[in-house]
């Protein structure tokens, strides 16, 4: 079963406290911008005053997982672990 865990985003960097060794999965939760306030703007005196638009947040795009970060890890200790068992099969001839 899945438990959600308490994650920071650090840079490019996503933190969690786990309490024992596990696998897990990273998975992002587009969070709606909250909408700024818009200043009203007061009729001035002058015509000449136009209102300044006001800049949209833009929202943070959150780095996505590589679904192979641990592939060449998995391929290195497969291949010693293949290796252990034909020297020792060789060993027992």
């Amino acid at each position: 079963a899945w438990k959600r865990l308490d994650t920071k985003i650090v840079g490019n960097k996503a933190i969690a406290k786990v309490t024992h060794f596990t696998t897990f999965v990273l998975f992002g939760e587009k969070v709606a911008p909250t909408p700024t306030p818009t200043p009203t703007v007061t009729p001035a005196p002058s015509p000449t005053l136009s209102p300044t638009p006001s800049p949209t947040p833009s929202p943070t795009p959150s780095p996505t997982p590589s679904p192979t970060q641990g592939f060449g890890i998995m391929v290195a200790i497969g291949a010693l672990l293949i290796a252990v068992y034909l020297v020792r099969r060789e060993k027992k001839m």
